[in-house]
């Protein structure tokens, strides 16, 4: 279990100015500061006034500051007060009215409270439902966007840039991102460049050649002579012809085998062999030969030559191969036609590559398909990056569609609880309005300064104040004036004079209102040092005053009655005077909720700021904190060290402190006058010892703890009232304790002793 603060209108106080150093303050709906003169108090009531670190700005509430400046500001003989409004006794009908319309109004002001509270808990919805899209869209764009960059012209810089331009897409649209690639390298390719088509080569019709049909058959002599009979017969027509041609010129005109002279018609009987049929098809076998070799050649080169083609996207790698197996067929045809020609006997016949040519011829049409789609977008390159863009787009937003069409849901509901919201703060603000002007209206008819005068002037009377009172200011009956019994304007009056007269008026300018017609705003109060040079009895009535301003601001936290007022929403009250706080804020300190207690300390020039809160080991629940008062703890931390001390020098340092603590700081005592008083009863310091004389123990006790009471000093270093060790600490605790006794304050003594035990 935990306890935790209220929060209040100002919700956090930022100090940076004179000895302040980037002090932080999370104030609740009532605030005690309590510190010495010169910490620093004043510089935190001048930051209400400056507006300076009070967050938020409390715009929808009046900021009343009681100070030196207030005091300064109002309490001028010569020039007056202006007038506070306030109800009168008469009319109560109406009044009633004004009450009820006003707890209405306030009821209004609390619901508007909450329904802003809402708005406020709504307002950061739309912005995290969104950063949600942001980070799916990006997440599940993640393998697309770094390709296709150049076409998302610089909208992924920015998740929420990338994801408003999602939002815009109308119909979302799965593309082929195979053909989406192949688009946009071309659109959004560095290379621009048209490029030309491949060259198809048109397959070889082998059997229109002449001398084809010669291949597969033999060629053969049909000459009737001796010499063709006889190399018909050894069948050696082929290599005797070849032999002949090779080799006839090396002879010398013998015979290569017997070496014999051959005759002289031998040339003319080689040459019957042959007739002329036979050395036609050998010269068409021939003519075929050239031919064939001029065609595929032709071929060959042409299918090379697109080897030049620079186009990026074909993969010339199979083109290859099958170029290189169809010249590989081409030189084994060569080959065996080159047989035909030296042995035209011979029976040959050709491979047939044509689907070598056909599939070459099919690799080039695909190739042309890639090359003429790259070329018309390179024709119309802006036209295809938009295209390229455009679809690239709503392929993206098919990839985001769910989580868009779940944001959009969100959204629209989010935006409706907020209208509906937004609608309700409207309805509220101007039926307040209407009332409030309602309220308005019926002030006037009840309300006036008199009553104000009146009040203050019966609270002068009650404190003892003689000789002035406020009265209308002559010439402008608005406005207030000090005046003395005989009509005369009040000079001269003391500083706790005007102060007490300032803090009446700030009290009912807090009650009231500036004018008859201005409007009644809920309150914030800031206080400081509201008891200074005032006596006694107009301590006490400040000190009630302030009492009942913090039950209406309690009764924000704590409703101790129903129909109790609550016009004051936070109050921050800042003193020096022990007596002061510890009389205001004593039982305050057990609302943890809604009250803070603060300890403002300044050393080296720099002031800090303590919230006062602990843990009570103790409790049933000791992980919650407690609040506890600056003053009460420090003072009742010198009773407990008085009980459990056991040395007479620390002795007497506690109790000089505690009387000079309890006798001058709260009570009020002049140093010197407090040790006056003690003297006068000095018989009852003075014992009897059994022998008769006087035991004047404790009076020599008391005059050393009276010694440095009011000074400067709190060192025991002169050696002339006390000497450590020639006293016990038992005599100088029953000095002590008749110090109290001399001054009426036995009961304070034993309660001290009690609650220190």
């Amino acid at each position: 279990m935990t306890n935790c603060k209220q929060k209040a209108p100002i919700e956090r106080i930022n100090l940076n100015s004179r000895t302040y150093h980037n002090i932080s303050i999370e104030p609740t709906l009532i605030n005690f500061f309590y510190g010495k003169n010169g910490v620093g108090k004043s510089t935190i009531a001048n930051e209400f006034r400056n507006g300076n670190g009070v967050i938020p700005t409390p715009s929808n509430y009046e900021v009343i500051i009681y100070d030196r400046e207030f005091i300064e500001k109002n309490i001028k003989a010569d020039e007056g007060m202006p007038g506070v409004f306030s109800l009168s006794e008469g009319n109560i009908e109406v009044q009633k009215q004004i009450e009820a319309k006003t707890s209405v109004l306030h009821d209004l002001r609390s619901k508007y409270d909450e329904v802003d509270k809402k708005l406020k808990e709504k307002a950061p919805y739309p912005d995290n439902i969104r950063k949600k899209l942001d980070e799916e869209c990006w997440k599940l764009t993640d393998s697309i966007r770094p390709t296709f960059q150049p076409a998302l012209k610089g909208k992924v810089g920015k998740k929420s840039v990338f994801a408003d331009k999602l939002l815009e897409v109308l119909v979302p649209q799965k593309c082929d991102m195979d053909e989406l690639k192949k688009v946009f390298d071309a659109a959004f390719g560095s290379d621009t460049a048209r490029y030309p088509t491949l060259n198809k080569i048109q397959n070889l019709d082998i059997d229109k050649i002449p001398g084809y049909s010669l291949l597969s058959k033999p060629i053969l002599s049909s000459a009737d002579t001796p010499f063709a009979d006889f190399i018909r017969a050894i069948n050696a027509t082929d290599w005797i012809k070849q032999g002949h041609e090779k080799f006839g010129h090396l002879t010398n005109g013998k015979c290569p085998y017997c070496k014999k002279p051959l005759d002289e018609d031998f040339e003319q009987q080689f040459a019957s062999c042959f007739d002329s049929q036979y050395e036609d098809e050998c010269r068409l076998v021939k003519e075929f030969k050239e031919e064939y070799e001029q065609k595929t050649d032709e071929i060959i080169r042409r299918f090379e030559g697109n080897l030049n083609c620079s186009f990026p996207r074909i993969d010339f790698s199979k083109y290859k191969a099958l170029l290189n197996a169809l010249s590989s067929e081409v030189e084994l045809n060569k080959r065996k036609i080159e047989e035909k020609v030296s042995s035209p006997s011979k029976e040959i016949s050709l491979d047939d590559f044509s689907d070598k040519i056909n599939e070459l011829n099919s690799f080039i049409d695909a190739s042309n398909k890639l090359i003429e789609e790259n070329n018309a977008i390179i024709a119309s390159r802006q036209t295809k990056q938009a295209e390229c863009t455009s679809n690239l787009w709503k392929h993206l937003a098919y990839l985001c569609d769910d989580c868009i069409s779940t944001y959009r849901a969100s959204l629209k509901q989010v935006n409706d609880e907020i209208t509906q919201l937004e609608n309700e703060k409207n309805n509220i603000k101007a039926e307040g309005i209407k009332l409030r002007d309602n309220i308005t209206s019926l002030s006037r008819q009840v309300v006036n300064i008199d009553e104000t005068l009146n009040s203050i002037n019966k609270k002068l009377a009650d404190s003892g104040f003689q000789g002035f009172k406020i009265g209308k200011m002559p010439g402008d009956l608005q406005k207030y004036q000090i005046i003395r019994d005989d009509g005369s304007v009040a000079h001269g009056l003391s500083e706790g004079e005007k102060n007490f007269i300032a803090f009446l008026y700030f009290y009912h300018k807090v009650l009231g209102r500036e004018s008859a017609e201005s409007e009644f705003k809920e309150r914030i109060l800031v206080i400081d040092d509201p008891v200074s040079s005032l006596d006694s009895n107009a301590l006490f009535i400040v000190s009630a005053i302030i009492r009942e301003l913090l039950s209406i601001c309690h009764n924000n936290g704590r409703i101790v009655k129903s129909g109790t007022p609550k016009f004051i929403r936070q109050m921050f009250i800042l003193t020096h005077n022990a007596y002061f706080h510890h009389d205001i804020s004593y039982d305050k300190v057990k609302y943890f909720d809604c009250v803070n207690f603060y300890l403002i300390r300044k050393a080296r020039n720099v002031s800090t700021v303590t919230l006062c809160i602990k843990k009570d080991i103790n409790s049933s629940e000791p992980a919650l904190e407690h609040n506890f008062s600056p003053v009460t703890n420090s003072y009742a931390a010198l009773w407990k060290e008085y009980q459990e001390v056991e040395s007479p020098a620390a002795l007497m340092r506690v109790v000089r402190q505690i009387l000079e603590y309890y006798f001058i700081q709260i009570s009020g005592h002049e140093g010197q006058n407090l040790i006056d008083q003690i003297n006068a009863h000095e018989s009852l310091f003075i014992t009897t010892n059994d022998d008769g004389s006087q035991n004047t123990d404790q009076l020599i006790a008391v005059n050393a703890m009276l010694h440095y009471i009011g000074s400067e000093s709190k060192l025991f270093d002169d050696g002339l009232n006390y000497i450590d060790g020639q006293e016990d600490p038992d005599t100088i605790k029953n000095a002590f304790h008749l110090i109290f006794q001399a001054m009426s304050q036995e009961q304070h003594y034993k309660m001290m002793m009690e609650a220190s035990r």
